[in-house]
């Protein structure tokens, strides 16, 4: 018994396979016109600030 601790399970390795699966679909739906324009300003500020990579958090 375990006292009031929940059982171990493998979060991370289930939000690999979400990720992944979502990775895979997301590239195949089409941006709308104002997430295009967001995308569009977000390139030009990291370019302006000299950044040559990100980090995302999901």
């Amino acid at each position: 018994m375990m006292h009031g601790r929940p059982e171990h399970t493998d979060h991370e390795a289930d939000l690999a396979v979400f990720y992944d699966r979502e990775a895979a679909v997301g590239s195949t739906r089409a941006l709308t016109p104002l997430r295009t324009q967001c995308r569009e300003w977000f390139v030009r500020l990291l370019k302006d600030e000299h950044r040559h990579s990100l980090f995302e958090l999901g």
